[in-house]
């Protein structure tokens, strides 16, 4: 997980202090791998996305694989009722997002996209600021 993964990691638990990282979906050198889990808390690490989408403790799961995989993840995280957070772009083609798309309405999980700084603290207070009671909101800061 490249420093950007750390980061949407650190706003996430910020953000959402009950939620708690679980599972690591891919296998790292072990120091890298201990230091990790030491830092962001976690029960175990797997290349097997499989098996993060069939663990009964985990309710969502962040993607952010890169856009060629990420449909085939999200269809498979929407299929096992796991909330998804996405990091865009979503897909490659306009077919595979809607194939994404039909997987996430059809089982009902929540679906966020991450953009660029949407989590982080700044952003938060200047999107107060800006729209204080929004129905709904897209923000990007960069």
């Amino acid at each position: 997980m490249r420093r950007y993964g750390k980061h949407c990691i650190y706003l996430i638990q910020n953000t959402f202090p009950a939620w708690k990282f679980v599972a690591l979906p891919r296998m790292w050198q072990k120091i890298k791998l201990k230091k990790f889990l030491s830092d962001f808390g976690g029960e175990y690490a797997t290349e097997d996305a499989g098996k993060i989408f069939a663990d009964n403790s985990i309710d969502g799961v962040l993607i952010q694989t890169g856009e060629r995989h990420h449909p085939a993840l999200g269809i498979a995280a929407a299929k096992a009722g796991k909330h998804i957070f996405m990091e865009k772009p979503i897909a490659v083609t306009v077919e595979e997002a809607l194939e994404l798309e039909k997987a996430v309405r059809k089982s009902g999980v929540k679906y966020i996209i991450g953009l660029c700084y949407r989590l982080a603290p700044r952003s938060k207070i200047e999107r107060k600021k800006l729209l204080p009671d929004p129905w709904i909101y897209l923000w990007t800061m960069q």
